[in-house]
């Protein structure tokens, strides 16, 4: 996803600090074997995963067309339905990506869908 892409390369640091889950949805169907790759990933070497996830974005902004290379060559399925699922009860019709929860401790919870990282700030100063 390109706007994934843009939020992780130039604003990274928004989420230092902060614990980060990463949900598979997969909105481009193109992208399911690189989400594959990145769950063999997680299971394998779970550090390892935003450190390559930012490597595969470098490589897709710079146009690389082997962006795909820095991940590794297995393939873990997945039921893709259930990032989708989760999507579409946190923000109804206005599912996109990126898709930011920020979740408070009282179990409320902030979301921002799309690029917006001043909004995403906003949302993790609480």
């Amino acid at each position: 996803c390109p706007y994934c892409a843009q939020l992780f390369k130039y604003n990274y640091t928004l989420f230092q600090g902060h614990k980060l889950v990463l949900v598979d949805l997969v909105v481009h169907p193109d992208a399911q074997p690189a989400h594959e790759q990145l769950r063999c990933l997680y299971q394998s070497s779970p550090a390892e995963v935003i450190p390559v996830l930012r490597a595969v974005y470098d490589r897709f902004l710079a146009q690389d067309p082997n962006y795909t290379s820095a991940l590794p060559p297995s393939r873990c399925p997945f039921d893709a339905s259930a990032g989708r699922q989760l999507a579409a009860l946190l923000a109804g019709e206005n599912v996109g990506t990126p898709m930011v929860a920020v979740v408070y401790p009282n179990g409320t919870y902030a979301l921002v869908v799309g690029n917006h990282p001043a909004e995403i700030a906003k949302a993790l100063k609480g």
